[in-house]
């Protein structure tokens, strides 16, 4: 249904380009069009012209000057080569959509060249455009406000904020409401703090939702430079993934995506970097209690408080991902002790923090699910004390080896400053796993050995075994002086005959 609905709403834009007078330039990237000799441009949506402030041309610059941020030039190549017949894959409703209403100009003069589509689909982009603090359900803070609800609350809707460069939404919705995406990507570079801001306070539910059966999508992009971009929703209200939920943060100079309203449901989230998103709630009495699995492909995600990740069914940190700890140390209980860890390639930073459930006395017993590695993966234990325990892992498949930085501890006895436990007892690991473990006390060059594991699960370097060129050179110098003292013990037996 979403795929006709979009092929529907494409129909004006392919006959655009099909149309006798008016050919697409057939190079992928290209946003130019010829009509008799004079190359046009593609300006954006005129839903979005009509919203930017300025003349028509001061609105056709800007509109020009936003392309590369929301380049679609992909999606609509993909658009112009599918047919009823086709039963491919479409491209992404949103990005779609946003070629409803196309707009092409000539840059040497000439007529613009529009078409309308036939319908508005579910997939729409609703743009805030209100002044800071105003209320998510009314219609005049959104632009196009002409969907079913004219304001985001249906599968598939994408809120967005790429005009306000910093700006607030109270989401007060009697009941909540549903989207498919929320998206903050403004494309003015900086205000007056140097970087761009937008807050929703969900006061009640938000819904993600992608009405397809694809993730839904949490973004916050780079606006260029050195600009920071930062996206928060927070309150009471919550987020209920009823879809799996891929959150992007493409900002690289530190700007955050930060989740601190309670993440519910029984979707998943996939995190995609390279910036931080960070699951900061804290609420008393409304944990996250997500069921699906959480998975980072790229970037960081920061599991900053109590129960961040208390109901998910597995972690996956993938080659380019870091989960890392938040908080304090009085936190140490952010991740669901049975959920099954998959360290593919990725890293575990504790932030000198600790993960882990306390027993009897001293008695340290798991606080996440056994560990597997499928890729050479690190473990970095950072500064301060970490305390981290693995649920026994001997029966898991390791492939690769396991790097454990920052080490500070006993060796041999442990119970020091870090400790990592797999288990409770001496068979939380096989021998084979514990020799593609390598113990660091920094970053990674100075290196303490292998693991050996103790009677209570605890892994402790073992000294590292001297190379044969050190053990050779060492037994000919004992021999050596040996043989000196040999020859000085006959000398003194002869003197005394």
């Amino acid at each position: 249904m979403v795929n006709r609905i979009s092929r529907i709403s494409l129909l004006g834009l392919i006959a655009l380009v099909l149309s006798p007078s008016l050919r697409a330039n057939n190079n992928s990237g290209s946003d130019s069009f010829f009509e008799s000799g004079f190359e046009m441009f593609y300006a954006g949506p005129q839903w979005l012209l009509n919203a930017l402030p300025g003349s028509v041309s001061d609105r056709v610059a800007r509109a020009r000057a936003a392309r590369g941020p929301f380049d679609r030039n992909g999606d609509r190549n993909e658009s112009l080569y599918r047919d009823s017949n086709d039963v491919g894959t479409l491209a992404n409703p949103f990005n779609v959509a946003l070629f409803n209403d196309v707009i092409v100009f000539a840059t040497r003069g000439g007529t613009a060249k529009t078409t309308t589509p036939i319908i508005q689909d579910d997939n729409t982009p609703y743009l805030w455009t209100a002044i800071p603090g105003a209320a998510w359900d009314v219609a005049g803070n959104w632009t196009p406000n002409t969907g079913p609800t004219s304001y985001p609350n249906a599968p598939g809707d994408v809120a967005g904020n790429i005009m306000v460069i910093s700006t607030s939404t109270i989401q007060n919705h009697s009941g909540g409401v549903t989207v498919g995406g929320i998206d903050h990507s403004p494309f003015n570079p900086g205000g007056a703090s140097g970087g761009e801001t937008w807050t929703i306070t969900a006061s009640t539910p938000i819904s993600m939702n992608s009405g397809t059966g694809t993730d839904a999508t949490i973004s916050n992009s780079n606006p260029g430079g050195t600009f920071i971009n930062n996206l928060t929703i927070d309150g009471s209200g919550g987020l209920n993934l009823v879809s799996n939920v891929t959150i992007t943060n493409l900002n690289i100079h530190g700007g955050l995506i930060t989740i601190s309203t309670p993440v519910v449901g029984t979707g998943g989230v996939t995190v995609v970097g390279p910036g931080t998103t960070i699951f900061s709630n804290s609420l008393p009495g409304t944990p996250n209690s997500f069921t699906g699995s959480t998975t980072v492909n790229s970037g960081t995600l920061q599991a900053a408080t109590d129960h961040s990740l208390g109901s998910t069914s597995s972690v996956t940190v993938n080659a380019a991902g870091t989960l890392m700890f938040g908080g304090t140390n009085a936190t140490f209980d952010r991740i669901n002790d049975a959920a099954p860890i998959n360290l593919n390639g990725g890293t575990i930073n504790t932030a000198g923090l600790s993960e882990y459930t306390a027993g009897i006395g001293s008695t340290v017993l798991p606080g996440m699910g056994a560990l597997t590695l499928t890729s050479a993966s690190t473990i970095d234990l950072s500064n301060l004390a970490s305390i981290i325990s693995f649920a026994d892992s001997h029966n898991q498949t390791w492939t690769g080896s396991l790097r454990i930085l920052n080490w500070t501890g006993t060796i041999g006895t442990g119970g020091g400053t870090d400790q990592v436990y797999f288990g409770t007892d001496a068979n939380g690991l096989t021998l084979a796993q514990l020799n593609q473990i390598s113990f660091y006390s920094d970053g990674g060059t100075m290196l303490l050995g292998t693991a050996q594991i103790l009677a209570d699960g605890e892994i402790v370097p073992l000294e590292p075994i001297p190379e044969p060129a050190t053990w050779i050179g060492a037994a000919l110098t004992l021999g050596a002086i040996g043989l000196t003292q040999g020859k000085r013990i006959a000398k003194r037996v002869r003197v005394v005959g």
